[in-house]
């Protein structure tokens, strides 16, 4: 079993389990409900993240972090600036940057215990450049055809598309983190959508990738 059977079966796991998890009665009355809440900032205060993010893999880099933003009435939605690492074994002998601008949707989030919430389904799209001057969004007229896009898409900038699920464990009030989010997501991006309809051998690991990451949501006071 490799990392990714091994991360999707733990969170599989836990999506079946979770629901008789519940302590008391209680609990028993409060599970099932969406009890999410987003705690508004004020003015320019409005500027200041509301979570830090760590993710592995998925088309931004081997490793990416950053910090982001969630809105909405009960925070579904997040905005998030992510920069990442590529070692040079992964990127023909000299290592990149990569930078993300991520938008995610969380339509649901179910309680199934006083510390646990389980969010079934994510989705969102996001854009990421990689470092490097070899790599171009206009193509060069060193290429075939020059002007006329011998190269349909850029080297430097992919957009992607993913949907995925998450596991969420709200920590004390004490606590300088409001809770602490674990994650798996399935992604694909504009190149590997045309390379897989116009190359029909292409396995789905091929044009999918997988990543799995950690949202730590932070307290506003």
């Amino acid at each position: 079993m490799n990392v990714k059977e091994f991360f999707i079966s733990i969170v599989s796991l836990l999506l079946v389990l979770a629901p008789a998890m519940t302590y008391g009665k209680g609990a028993a009355e409060r599970t099932g409900r969406d009890l999410r809440t987003n705690i508004q900032y004020d003015g320019w205060a409005r500027m200041i993240p509301t979570h830090a993010k760590l993710q592995y893999a998925g088309g931004m880099g081997l490793l990416s972090v950053g910090a982001g933003w969630d809105y909405g009435p009960k925070g579904q939605w997040e905005t998030d600036a992510m920069v990442g690492f590529l070692p040079e074994h992964y990127a023909d002998g000299k290592a990149r940057l990569t930078f993300t601008l991520k938008q995610n949707y969380i339509p649901w989030s179910i309680r199934t215990t006083r510390w646990l919430d389980i969010e079934p389904l994510t989705c969102g799209a996001y854009m990421n450049v990689i470092s490097g001057s070899e790599f171009w969004n206009k193509e060069p007229g060193r290429y075939p055809g020059g002007h006329k896009g011998y190269y349909k898409f850029s080297s430097r900038t992919r957009f992607h598309l993913y949907v995925g699920q998450r596991l969420t464990f709200l920590t004390p009030r004490a606590s300088a983190l409001r809770s602490i989010t674990l994650y798996y997501e399935l992604s694909i991006n504009d190149l590997m959508i045309v390379s897989g309809v116009n190359n029909r051998t292409l396995e789905f690991s091929d044009v999918v990738h997988f990543s799995v990451g950690a949202k730590m949501h932070l307290f506003k006071e």
